[in-house]
């Protein structure tokens, strides 16, 4: 959801060539005004023409003299798939990251593009001596946590209502709740220490809903559709009441003491669910 840098090679020495067969691409920096306009285009096709916060080119490139990152995937013909860009600055004592925005077009989707994008982004910030990572994610997309949660291994710092207000985008007409995703690098290279839901506790497939939970449960499950965007397509008052459901349950679990600990993705377009624990044992698993 989610310039052109200075004096950078069209493809820098540690860009990263990714392949999700049959596609091809590179990611590197943003460069010259078409790459830029290009983004915007991107931004455009993910959220729609009247989605209200695009980020205009101006703003990629001057953000990128300041410490900020916009990297592109790039097919072979130097057509853009997607892109990330975040600012960096002082957070809590130390430098950090915000990725603010990662988008990729709509036909190229879970083909790995937004992954690599992360871990390029992760990689050049861990270069520049910055050793964490912040962004939001809707809890109620599927696909996204399982990239966070999953792919990239991400901890789950709150639960925000309503963060972004009224953005104008259809795809945000089922509210903009979000989670504020924490991705700690500690230095070294995030492709060395992703995590995989195979390290869930075995006993997470048995755990009860929220609902169906007395909260003294030490795994709670938390689901949600997997496509909440074709749901809301078809049925938006559908949609608003997954999310006052999921909201109502993520802010009970959490302020109970409950960590998020993993996402399982339905299997043949089943529901997903979220795992919970207030187990310190199950949080070390997945925070190491």
């Amino acid at each position: 959801m989610h310039a052109d840098p200075p004096a950078v090679a069209t493809t820098p020495p540690d860009a990263a060539t990714c392949e999700a067969s049959p596609l091809r691409f590179t990611v590197r920096p943003l460069q010259g005004a078409p790459e830029l306009r290009a983004a915007v285009a991107c931004q455009v096709a993910t959220w729609g023409t009247e989605y209200q916060d695009v980020v205009p080119a101006s703003l990629l490139k001057v953000a990128v003299e300041v410490g900020g990152v916009a990297l592109g995937a790039f097919d072979p013909q130097g057509r853009l798939l997607g892109f990330v860009f975040g600012l960096t600055g002082p957070r809590d004592g130390e430098l950090s990251h915000w990725s603010h925005l990662l988008a990729v077009a709509p036909e190229h989707r879970d083909r790995g593009i937004g992954s690599a994008l992360k871990r390029a982004q992760a990689a050049e910030l861990v270069d520049r001596g910055v050793h964490s990572m912040h962004w939001t994610f809707d809890p109620l997309v599927a696909r996204n946590a399982h990239l966070n949660l999953n792919h990239l291994g991400i901890a789950i710092a709150r639960y925000v209502p309503e963060m972004y207000g009224d953005t104008g985008s259809p795809v945000h007409s089922f509210g903009t709740d979000r989670f504020i995703a924490t991705w700690e690098l500690d230095g070294e290279r995030p492709s060395a220490r992703l995590r995989s839901r195979n390290a869930l506790p075995a006993r997470s497939a048995g755990a009860p809903t929220v609902s169906e939970a007395n909260m003294s449960d030490p795994l709670v499950r938390i689901p949600v559709p997997d496509d909440i965007e074709a749901v809301a397509a078809v049925d938006p008052s559908g949609a608003r009441a997954w999310r006052e459901r999921s909201r109502d349950a993520f802010l009970r679990s959490l302020d109970l003491g409950f960590t998020v600990i993993g996402f399982v993705r339905g299997a043949g377009g089943a529901d997903g669910y979220y795992v919970l624990s207030r187990d310190p044992s199950d949080r070390a698993v997945h925070e190491a």
